[in-house]
């Protein structure tokens, strides 16, 4: 694996949790741009608490060789 993130679409839309870095989500979100086309929205603390409530967090991932593909994240518990 090079690089993955995880995500919630909701209302499609796709949102990142906030990052611990301005620098680190900004990477994360041109990455993210640039594979998918997609534009990302951050999402505050409390909202990405309520959406993970109410919907399933997924996961993109990189490889090596450039391909990338989404996944469901398990929940835990």
């Amino acid at each position: 694996m090079k690089k993955s993130a995880e995500f919630i679409r909701h209302k499609g839309r796709v949102y990142f949790p906030r990052p611990n870095q301005w620098a680190g989500g900004l990477a994360r979100h041109k990455w993210y741009e640039r594979l998918t086309g997609e534009e990302p929205l951050i999402a505050s603390q409390g909202l990405w608490e309520q959406l993970k409530e109410e919907h399933p967090i997924q996961i993109i991932i990189e490889t090596m060789d450039g391909k990338w593909e989404i996944e469901d994240k398990k929940r835990e518990g």
